[in-house]
């Protein structure tokens, strides 16, 4: 898939320590791109670490292969992780490290399960017989 960014503005947010690029992704006769590989694409074309890029959602244009988009792009990952939101910096992450994540975090403890209808039915048999 060939993907062609082109920067529209270029914002300086100094008391967030952040960027504001506006951009249009052009795609051409593919589906909407995928917001890992448009991250990646603008990280070349900037020149600057992927990990310091978030993205707003895209707004795709209907019947055309064009999508406008905003990012913004901060000078360290560790201050992006101060001040965006964790879902949408998870929505950014490969899948393989989704799955990974999900695997490692501790093993939640299960309620017990409800009982199914016929231990309530011999629960109920039971209350009729000592009557």
């Amino acid at each position: 898939m060939t993907l062609k960014i082109e920067v529209k503005s270029d914002q300086e947010d100094k008391l967030l320590e952040r960027r504001q690029i506006s951009f249009k992704v052009t795609h051409q006769k593919a589906a909407t791109p995928k917001r890992i590989e448009i991250r990646r694409q603008l990280a070349d074309v900037l020149k600057v670490d992927p990990e310091t890029i978030q993205l707003r959602p895209l707004k795709q244009k209907t019947g055309r292969n064009e999508a406008d988009g905003i990012a913004l792009i901060y000078k360290s990952p560790e201050s992006a992780r101060l001040i965006e939101r964790q879902y949408l910096a998870d929505r950014l992450k490969p899948k393989e490290k989704k799955e990974e994540e999900k695997a490692a975090p501790e093993e939640k403890v299960k309620a017990p399960a409800a009982p199914k209808k016929e231990e309530k039915k011999e629960k109920k048999e039971e209350k009729k017989d000592v009557k």
